[in-house]
């Protein structure tokens, strides 16, 4: 039984992929079939928080809580998992990672916030080839919940939380969740455009 059901993106008319963050796995899906025809697996340590499809081939990005980007190609078989950018590569602590979004074959951008400081969220690029994450964020802002790519359209669009006072530690609900502390906040979709050689 697979839980912990984290993002789904598209490969083509047919195939989708999703992941089991309790599992650590990817999963190809075929829609025709009803069926997994694939699956990946990220190793024991793993915490899968988003993933998203690299356009024109059968990768898969995989963003985990640890701060590491792994690319996961269903073009091979077995499916090959190739971890390009680790929480060695940020300047200083790694964030968590709550989402991705391929620009193209060669780079994407990812969100996330350092542990303890979940209300101080960025955007950053990062170049699959050469593992480097920039250091200069594309985007700050208190929460970010989403990234989507639109390279034909030169934009990427971020889904935000922002603007607001009383969302900090301590807001929690009882039960450990921040709903409540984002129930009158202000929320955004934020279109980017990043530079012509990104």
């Amino acid at each position: 039984m697979v839980a912990g059901l984290k993002g789904v993106a598209f490969l083509d008319d047919d195939e989708m992929v999703t992941s089991s963050s309790t599992e650590n796995e990817v999963y190809l899906i075929s829609k025709g079939g009803r069926k997994i025809v694939g699956k990946a697996s990220l190793g024991k340590g793993k915490r899968i928080e988003s993933l998203c499809a690299v356009p024109g081939t059968k990768r898969v990005l995989v963003a985990d809580g640890d701060g590491t980007v792994c690319d996961v190609d269903f073009a091979k078989d077995p499916p090959t998992v190739n971890c390009v950018a680790t929480s060695e590569h940020f300047e200083g602590p790694p964030p968590r990672l709550t989402s991705v979004a391929a620009w193209d074959e060669s780079s994407c951008f990812v969100a996330g916030a350092i542990k303890d400081e979940k209300y101080k969220c960025s955007v950053r690029h990062v170049d699959l080839k050469s593992a480097h994450i920039s250091e200069a964020t594309v985007l700050d802002a208190t929460m970010i919940r989403a990234l989507l790519a639109e390279k034909d359209k030169g934009r990427l669009l971020v889904g935000v939380v922002q603007n607001f006072e009383s969302a900090r530690p301590g807001d929690d609900d009882e039960d450990g969740s921040d709903d409540k502390a984002l129930e009158a906040k202000h929320t955004d979709l934020v279109a980017l455009y990043p530079d012509s050689d990104v």
